[in-house]
């Protein structure tokens, strides 16, 4: 009856050792792999401080010796960050890129997203943008209206009538806005809209489909 209870406690004092292995080893095994590789790191640059300064750093200087390390490890990871970074902005780019070129590939598709994007980049995007604003001008006859981008530049021409301003305007074509028709109209026939450049281009480019409602301005209503 003694022997078996002494075998019964030796079983469980060999379970928990087990156990208790079982949880340290790991650990044990993972301090001792992560010291050797920050030996292995930081070795060069602890024999570099130690020939610089002229004595052992190792032995002779331990505070100095783990800031070392510690300053090593830092270094390692911020720069493990970095290159992360730049791998998937590499990455992004090249779907973006992958992206750009399958739908380069779809023939209508192809047209509409070109055009868009360079319209998009040049006209938008860019504070110097050749156009200042959308509006409304007679076209192609006094009857109907089409929408227009603003030319900067103010042409005057006194010649007939002194009185009369002509400003240069874009009236662009559907679906690909970077082909149009440029066109000098009387001011006084420019009806002003509230669309930005972005939303006029996305009417165009839509063949229309947007609503227009409610983006006029208010004053302007003549007929």
């Amino acid at each position: 009856m003694a022997q078996g209870k002494k075998r019964q406690i030796g079983n469980s004092i060999r379970n928990h050792f087990l156990s208790g292995l079982a949880i340290v080893l790991p650990l044990v095994t993972t301090a001792l792999v992560a010291k050797f590789a920050l030996r292995i790191l930081t070795t060069p640059f602890v024999s570099g401080i130690s020939f610089l300064l002229g004595t052992n750093v190792v032995y002779e200087h331990r505070l100095l010796f783990y800031l070392v390390e510690v300053a090593v490890l830092a270094i390692m990871a911020i720069s493990t960050v970095l290159i992360g970074a730049v791998t998937r902005w590499y990455v992004v780019k090249k779907m973006v890129e992958v992206g750009e070129n399958l739908l380069n590939k779809i023939p209508f598709v192809r047209i509409v997203y070109k055009a868009s994007r360079e319209v998009m980049q040049s006209f938008v995007a860019s504070s110097q943008a050749p156009f200042k604003e959308v509006v409304l001008v007679p076209f192609p006859h006094s009857g109907s209206y089409a929408l227009a981008f603003l030319i900067k530049e103010e042409g005057k021409w006194d010649k007939g009538n002194p009185e009369s301003v002509f400003i240069s305007v874009f009236v662009p074509t559907t679906p690909n806005p970077t082909t149009g028709f440029i066109l000098l109209v009387n001011r006084e026939l420019i009806v002003p809209t509230d669309l930005s450049m972005e939303e006029g281009l996305k009417f165009v480019i839509s063949c229309g489909v947007i609503d227009l409602r409610d983006v006029f301005s208010p004053h302007n209503t003549q007929e």
